[in-house]
């Protein structure tokens, strides 16, 4: 699996300079569901980004 994040890099890169760069950055409340599996109770929680 590291290889292909290894591999995907550049990519993030050029993203992430051409985001810095930008004059607006829209942002949304896009949630992710998750299992917090470290926690006994397995807890649900939301990952926003």
């Amino acid at each position: 699996m590291r290889w292909a994040a290894e591999a995907l890099e550049p990519l993030w890169r050029a993203a992430l300079a051409k985001v810095v760069k930008a004059d607006v950055l829209h942002l949304d409340a896009t949630s992710l569901a998750v299992l917090a599996r470290d926690l006994a109770s397995g807890i649900e929680a939301l990952v926003i980004g």
